[in-house]
């Protein structure tokens, strides 16, 4: 169980296959559980379906779903770390660029992933403390725009609007994302004081 590992997806693009796997829903989004997978694959949907922990391996496994999360979850932080760029620095991007563990100095926007950072680092949002540490950051809530399975930018969320971002994040969808790398058409608020997640545009 060392190597299970957090995926999320949208929910209604794999509806079929949710039908056999254990999972969680926080809106139009879908956690699912997935042994880690050594790259290179030949496609995103390689990684994100490739592994999955069906309904079948857990009951084997003789776990519960909140069991099955909790290890995914501590499994992830530790195999696959969170790690905060400046979204302004994206053009020189270098590994030494990437912080992990806390953000670097305040930026307005920040786009967050995973140590792979194009293999379903959207996840993270999911890793324990990993929106906190942002809020805290900005003490406010955040604007999350989750439009990649591969990662997620975060915004104070007193300095942007939810509709605006919600139309660039669209627009981003049609342009530049490809059908495999979607996620979301939505702008999430992560409400920091009762530590929830939900779509606000």
């Amino acid at each position: 169980m060392e190597n299970i590992i957090l995926r999320v997806v949208n929910k209604e693009k794999y509806i079929e296959i949710l039908n056999n796997v254990p999972y969680r829903t926080v809106e139009d989004l879908a956690i699912i559980y997935a042994i880690d997978q050594e790259p290179p694959f030949d496609s995103e949907e390689d990684l994100l379906l490739k592994g999955i922990v069906t309904t079948e391996m857990l009951r084997k496994l003789g776990l519960t779903e909140v069991q099955l999360h909790n290890v995914a979850v501590a499994n992830s932080n530790r195999l696959h770390p969170a790690q905060y760029k400046d979204i302004f620095s994206l053009c020189n991007d270098t590994v030494e660029d990437w912080a992990e563990i806390t953000p670097p100095e305040r930026s307005p926007e920040y786009v967050i992933s995973n140590d792979t950072r194009s293999l379903g680092g959207a996840a993270v949002i999911f890793y324990s403390n990993v929106l906190d540490k942002l809020a805290d950051l900005y003490d406010n809530d955040l604007f999350i725009c989750p439009s990649s399975t591969n990662d997620v930018i975060a915004v104070n969320a007193s300095e942007f609007d939810a509709e605006e971002l919600k139309e660039v994040v669209m627009n981003a969808n049609r342009e530049c994302v490809p059908d495999n790398f979607f996620l979301s058409d939505h702008v999430y608020r992560y409400d920091r004081e009762e530590k929830k997640l939900s779509i606000t545009a």
